[in-house]
């Protein structure tokens, strides 16, 4: 059955109780009453074993801590055991009227005879008192026993050395500790009070009583016996001594005022020591209500902590193992040095591989944007539908594509984004640099054309140079003679356009090889430039090309006309060293501007590869003007810069 702390009265005789946890959700009062209970229900030298976090507070005379940690205490002898109040049930059995009535006579017959014997005795019996380890009254002995006492100002107590006379208590004090200590007998006599106006001499007896259960020292009787009266009998031997003690009662009258004074002031101490030791105490009470708490909350976060681990060393485990494979992805997308991005279907991007970044300025905060605000500089409006051709049709697409500024050419392959389990999700897209394969495939068609053309201008110029070699009264035998000539400088100018100069050539060579013919008719004028092999076949072009319109339709077309080739060598704005190249004709037949570029122009404008430089024409009427303005650092061998560098101290 339910059995209450609070309200039931306990059981009794029991040699152990365990109470733990509960006294921390009590108040003062209960716990208190609770605590009383447990020590009237414990036989002697009984066992109370408490939780880690109570104790007994101000109840620790009725119990004696034998280990702290584990918070076991036993039940000490020392204070009477007293059941608090209860609120019974009114069905309780009562004793019968009869039994009462004669329980009651005997009873009060038994307590006027212990009267009667008290009132007799007390006036030839000590006055005593029975006190505890905490010097707590435990007994008094009778009425006389109220001349012994003079309680201080304050708390009400029964602690001895607070009641007592201060007179008396230096000296109780004294022997009280050293009965304690020593478990014998302290007999101090001679000590003079005053009672109701008279000195009397009373002799102090302290004898320790040990406890019946622990045997432990602590309890004492302290008895006042009175000597007044044999000190009477004594008082003429002693009054022929009087005067010679005179000096010595002063100087202990003194004594006992400084030894008074000192008493006062120590228990004076004593009390402000008691106040904050019981504040002290209600605060470790609540200190230890809260530990207990916190000790609960200590429990569930470290059941919540071992399942944290448990799920982190979980996580722990996977993510070693994401991050060994997107090491080895990563490592697999690095060894590739392929340029992929992959897109969802959204065409936003997922990722990408470091080659990426050398076509397009990507950046890991680019995640998540479309691709369609990245790759705008792709000439390419086609993106989303073949993207949704292939989502739709699984398919793979091939597009060239190139930039804006035709700088660069790239293979671009469109191919699904196929998932573990088969499903398509999004696109992946790869681009493979193919500029110089466009480069050479334009190349090639230039020099297909380029021999086409040169095949026509080959056969007009030798039949310009064949008409006006033979032309005039000159002898047959010398015109085929200065026929071979020209030809011959002819098919040396064209060599330079096939033969691979390692090393380049001096423009100055390549102008003259290219006027060979027409030497008579053209100055030229530079300073010495080495020209890289394709910045030669270019400006032999150009010489070549120039030559040809010249004879076809310009000023070496006629007997008059004359050219000036210059070129020199200048520092631009930045400090960068330039090339200029002068084309000029004059005494030919009058020019004017052609309705249409043909090959020709277009080679003058291409052969030179500085799409940011054109060649610049003009038509005027006495003579064409040909200028080219270019860095010398895009047609000079780099040998040549760095000696001009060297002696210039650039």
């Amino acid at each position: 059955s339910a059995h209450s702390l609070v309200k039931d009265p306990p059981f009794s005789r029991l040699d152990l109780i365990s109470c733990r946890n509960v006294l921390i959700y009590l108040d003062a009062g209960l716990q208190g009453q609770i605590t009383q209970t447990f020590h009237y229900a414990l036989n002697p030298g009984g066992t109370l074993f408490l939780g880690p976090s109570e104790g007994i507070g101000r109840y620790n005379s009725l119990f004696t801590l034998i280990d702290k940690k584990h918070r076991i205490l036993q039940r000490s002898d020392a204070q009477r055991s007293t059941l608090p109040p209860y609120h019974t049930p009114d069905s309780a059995g009562q004793m019968p009227l009869s039994a009462a009535r004669s329980g009651t006579q005997s009873s009060s017959i038994d307590d006027r005879i212990d009267q009667s014997v008290s009132r007799v005795m007390e006036q030839y019996a000590p006055v005593y008192f029975v006190i505890d380890r905490n010097h707590e009254i435990l007994r008094f002995s009778g009425g006389e026993s109220r001349h012994f006492l003079e309680p201080s100002a304050g708390i009400a107590s029964l602690n001895l050395f607070r009641i007592l006379l201060k007179s008396l208590r230096p000296a109780a004090r004294a022997s009280v500790q050293s009965a304690v200590e020593t478990g014998k007998t302290v007999v101090t006599e001679n000590l003079n009070i005053r009672i109701d106006g008279k000195n009397r001499d009373v002799t102090l007896v302290v004898e320790p009583i040990p406890d019946s259960t622990t045997k432990e020292r602590g309890m004492c009787v302290v008895a006042f016996r009175d000597t007044t009266h044999a000190a009477d009998q004594h008082q003429s031997d002693v009054s022929a001594f009087a005067g010679a003690d005179t000096a010595l009662q002063k100087e202990l009258i003194a004594t006992r005022s400084q030894l008074r004074a000192a008493s006062d002031e120590l228990e004076t101490a004593i009390e402000d020591m008691k106040s904050a030791s019981e504040e002290f105490q209600v605060m470790n009470e609540e200190l230890q209500s809260s530990n207990e708490e916190l000790e609960t909350a200590k429990e569930e976060m470290q059941s919540v902590n071992e399942e944290l681990q448990t799920v982190n060393s979980e996580l722990s485990s996977k993510n070693d193992q994401m991050l060994r494979l997107n090491s080895d992805l990563k490592n697999l997308l690095d060894s590739t040095k392929i340029a992929a991005v992959f897109l969802d279907d959204d065409l936003r991007i997922r990722h990408f591989t470091p080659a990426m970044t050398e076509l397009f300025p990507l950046r890991d905060t680019d995640r998540g944007r479309p691709i369609t605000e990245i790759v705008n500089l792709i000439n390419y409006d086609d993106l989303k539908r073949d993207v949704v051709a292939v989502q739709t049709s699984q398919s793979i697409i091939e597009r060239d594509v190139a930039l804006s500024d035709r700088s660069a050419t790239f293979l671009m392959r469109i191919r699904p984004y196929r998932t573990v389990n088969g499903s398509i999700d999004g696109v992946v897209l790869t681009f493979f640099d193919i500029t110089q394969r466009s480069l050479d495939d334009d190349h090639k068609v230039l020099l297909a054309k380029e021999l086409q053309h040169r095949t026509g201008n080959l056969i007009a110029v030798i039949l310009s140079i064949a008409n006006r070699t033979l032309s005039g009264d000159r002898p047959i035998e010398k015109a085929r003679d200065v026929l071979a000539a020209r030809l011959m400088a002819l098919a040396r100018a064209h060599a330079l356009l096939t033969v691979d100069l390692g090393e380049g050539a001096p423009l100055e060579e390549i102008v003259r090889t290219e006027l060979l013919s027409f030497s008579d008719r053209a100055t030229m004028t530079g300073p010495r430039i080495v020209l890289t092999p394709a910045a030669t076949q270019g400006f032999a072009l150009i010489v070549h090309e120039l030559a040809t319109n010249a004879s076809k339709h310009g000023a070496l077309s006629n007997a008059t006309g004359r050219v000036a080739i210059t070129w020199s060598r200048h520092t631009a704005a930045g400090g960068a060293p330039w090339m200029s190249f002068r084309w000029r004709e004059t005494g030919g037949p009058l020019v004017t501007t052609p309705g249409r570029k043909g090959f020709g122009s277009k080679l003058l404008e291409r052969a030179i590869n500085a799409a940011d430089h054109p060649a610049q024409f003009n038509y005027a009427p006495e003579g064409l003007t040909y200028d080219l303005n270019i860095p010398l650092a895009t047609v000079a061998t780099q040998a040549w810069l760095a000696l001009r560098a060297g002696e210039t101290g650039h």
